[in-house]
């Protein structure tokens, strides 16, 4: 797996419409690092700026929270769309019942009557119309020791098929609609949250590798520059010894190597906590087996090549249409606008409309009563009640509209007012955060200028202060001038490569910087947010 120019495909299962499908676990075992151990070579963990930027999106404990607060509004998504999940309902019903009679019109002295009954109903709201239907199917069976019976055991089918088609008011046809695309647009803005919160985590990780990497060339100015402090001394202590340095002169040369022994401490602890907080980032920390081991940085901060050169009219451009922030904003706004709509057509009356059709049969042995015991006519059963059903002779239809009219509706009026604050809000947001970009992409590109005007002004300077440094320490072997000036010359040296290696990190972050700003640096980086299916 290469390092370089890697593409890392972060795949999170967007589900939507058909495609929905219930998560395989609701619940997750957290995750121990992963890519450390390939990454292992030579005792050293090594790593280039693509590779502590995967490492980060992979081990991060704030990107895997980020990943979480998108499934939070992946699963709100789903469980938006119950209302349109069809619904299956059967049930089923048997009773015997044995009764003295009061009347010989009931047709025996104790009544006998068993009976079964059973219903199938299948219901579901249509997405996006609202329209209801439900299709029931029943049957029945009745045997009863009456003499009076025509049917005896009696069966009856029924077949009902009924519409229900909201058309104003809180069940209309968008107010249903509305729950499912505002479950949609918070997984827009959620997602859109997501690429934000991933772009603050390259940036993290980017800012604390050049840190690093700054820490590290710091400490090797610093141990150079007590070399060459150490070199001095060694040369003023034979010249001591041979009588050509005063016997006080050697204390500014001891000093100073004092001083540079100092500095070197610091800037190895410097370069410890910097290479901490990448381990820390990257997830080094969690793992016993790669914690312990140093860290082998291979980028270099100087730049190599042309220098970056930001057109600032469209990288604003750039900015306006790519930042994740404006995206996020903009699927909140898009929110506003249908909780505003719905809450107008919450304050008109709920009007709907209500359409239903019928048929059944009936079977069973057909009894001539007159006699005694009754004669059997004909000999059915329940296929003889579905043969009456298909023919379709015994009908049932009617149409019935419902309206309610509240003569005050104060709650919907507060709703209303409530969704024009959230609009207006919104809508301050969005030119609030306008500016803050601009303003943003602008900061971006000056801190690019100045990186670039730096890091040829300190290269420059890093230049002349080593050819000081070597005129300043030819002229001590020719006894030109005092030992003061061969120590100011390295501290100046030191000082140039200092503020160089300064610059060219600075540069590294501006140039990171930029894309941050105009929203690209998801893609410059080569992360993706993939969605299912696709």
């Amino acid at each position: 797996m290469s390092h370089a120019g890697r593409r890392l495909l972060l795949t999170i299962a967007c589900l939507a419409g058909g495609g929905l499908a219930f998560p395989q676990s609701v619940t997750r075992e957290l995750r121990g690092p992963e890519g450390l151990e390939e990454r292992v070579a030579e005792g050293k963990l090594r790593l280039g700026v693509a590779d502590a930027i995967q490492l980060v999106l992979l081990n991060s404990t704030d990107v895997r929270v980020s990943y979480l607060d998108f499934d939070d509004a992946r699963y709100a998504n789903l469980g938006a769309r119950q209302v349109f999940d069809p619904l299956f309902v059967t049930s089923f019903n048997t009773q015997r019942g044995i009764s003295p009679t009061t009347s010989t019109l009931q047709g025996a002295e104790t009544l006998d009557a068993v009976g079964q009954d059973g219903r199938v109903t299948i219901a579901q709201r249509v997405p996006f119309l609202g329209t209801r239907y439900d299709f029931t199917f029943s049957g029945s069976r009745a045997d009863t020791n009456s003499r009076f019976s025509t049917f005896n055991p009696a069966y009856n089918s029924d077949v009902t098929l009924r519409l229900t088609q909201p058309l104003f008011g809180h069940q209309s046809s968008f107010a249903t609609r509305a729950v499912v695309l505002l479950a949609e647009q918070t997984v827009r803005e959620s997602r859109a949250t997501l690429e934000e919160r991933l772009t603050r985590a390259i940036v993290g990780s980017v800012t604390a590798y050049w840190d690093a990497v700054q820490a590290r060339e710091s400490l090797a100015v610093a141990r150079n520059s007590l070399e060459l402090a150490e070199a001095t001394y060694e040369r003023d202590k034979r010249g001591l010894e041979l009588g050509a340095l005063p016997p006080l002169d050697i204390h500014r040369s001891e000093s100073t190597v004092a001083t540079r022994r100092l500095e070197v401490i610091q800037s190895e602890y410097a370069r410890k906590r910097s290479e901490d907080r990448l381990r820390r980032l990257i997830g080094a920390d969690l793992d016993p087996q790669v914690a312990g081991l140093g860290l082998d940085l291979t980028e270099q901060a100087v730049p190599s090549g042309e220098l970056l050169a930001v057109d600032r009219a469209s990288a604003l451009d750039q900015a306006r249409s790519r930042r994740p922030e404006l995206e996020g904003l903009r699927h909140r706004l898009a929110a506003t606008e249908t909780g505003l709509r719905v809450a107008r057509g919450n304050l008109r009356p709920d009007v709907s409309v209500s359409a239903f059709y019928s048929t059944n049969g009936r079977g069973g042995n057909a009894l001539d009563p007159t006699t005694d015991p009754p004669t059997i006519l004909s000999r059915g059963g329940f296929g003889q009640s579905l043969d009456q059903l298909r023919s379709l002779d015994f009908e049932r239809y009617g149409l019935s509209v419902a309206v309610t009219l509240p003569l005050r509706n104060r709650g919907a009026e507060a709703e209303l007012g409530q969704a024009r604050v959230d609009r207006e809000r919104a809508l301050y947001l969005m030119r609030e955060l306008e500016q803050a970009v601009a303003l943003d992409v602008q900061s971006a590109a000056d801190d690019l200028e100045k990186a670039k005007q730096s890091l040829s002004v300190s290269r420059l300077a890093r230049d002349l202060a080593q050819k000081t440094l070597e005129a300043e320490q030819r002229k001590r072997e020719l006894g030109e001038n005092t030992l003061f000036f061969v120590l100011e010359a390295q501290a100046g040296r030191a000082s140039a490569e200092l503020s160089y290696l300064r610059a060219a990190v600075e540069y590294q972050q501006a140039v990171t910087g930029v894309a941050r700003a105009t929203g690209t640096l998801l893609e410059r980086h080569h992360v993706q947010i993939a969605e299912a299916g696709k």
